[in-house]
């Protein structure tokens, strides 16, 4: 890469990585020994995003270019072009299946695409500023979308995170309690809960049932950038522009071994 490096990946199996970057490429690594797979050329603008299908045959890139593309994994092939934001696109999610995307923009807008035909298949519309980051639930029939940015002139100031039904396209609960940009989001491999990072400093666990506040993780000492999940729950990672990671326990909301 020739520019900054937005996005990573690994795929299902473990055994590539994918990276999106400012230089509007992206690139298929093989982890065992770093060496380049394929290079994938196509967007004109800044990769923001990047994704794995479920079976790893497959791989979704965002970009400032305000589309999306679908690309075959082990050929680097361009398989469509997916175009229907009106502004760049920060978040892209394979459902559970493989058979939809999940995309989130500047245009505050999020978009389920069809992988077979690349067309699109729902609207979901609710934010009043930037989607920041998207998510499924391991079932596909929920999603959730982060929002919220950081300019000056903006008037709405969201700070929310808002629960989707994927096959309605309407919104079942919104979530407040950050004050700054919600800038990630993971949900919990049972559906119960997700968990939040903010440009606050904070994370938040939210329970989906009834979008109440369970458990607030504080201890980085600037915007919050990434989060994961562990594949039993009980443990969530961070990573902040503070330059740390932090290993957290999900049950007390308090860092492991620091």
């Amino acid at each position: 890469h020739t520019d900054e490096i937005t996005s990573v990946a690994i795929s299902p199996d473990g055994s590539l990585a994918l990276s999106g970057s400012a230089d509007k490429t992206l690139i298929l690594w093989d982890l065992a020994s770093g060496k380049v797979i394929h290079s994938f050329t196509g967007h004109t603008g800044e990769v923001h995003s990047a994704a794995f299908s479920p079976d790893g045959t497959m791989i979704v890139s965002g970009s400032s270019d305000n589309k999306l593309i679908l690309w075959e994994a082990v050929s680097g092939k361009l398989l469509h072009r997916l175009g229907g934001h009106l502004g760049a696109v920060t978040a892209v999610a394979f459902s559970p299946n493989g058979e939809t995307i999940l995309s989130g923009s500047l245009d505050q807008v999020l978009i389920l695409w069809d992988v077979a035909s690349g067309e699109p298949v729902r609207r979901y519309e609710g934010h009043q500023d930037q989607v920041n980051a998207v998510a499924f639930s391991s079932d596909g029939n929920t999603a959730i979308s982060a929002s919220g940015s950081e300019e000056f002139f903006n008037t709405t100031l969201e700070r929310v995170l808002i629960l989707w039904d994927v096959t309605s396209g309407g919104s079942l609960r919104r979530f407040e309690g950050h004050t700054a940009p919600v800038t990630a989001v993971a949900i919990s491999p049972d559906g119960k809960t997700a968990l939040s990072g903010s440009s606050d400093m904070s994370l938040i666990l939210w329970g989906l049932a009834g979008s109440a506040e369970i458990q607030r993780f504080e201890g980085h000492t600037s915007a919050v950038n990434s989060v994961a999940l562990s594949a039993d729950g009980k443990i969530a990672l961070s990573g902040s522009a503070d330059t740390s990671l932090i290993l957290w326990e999900v049950s007390t909301g308090r860092p492991i071994n620091q």
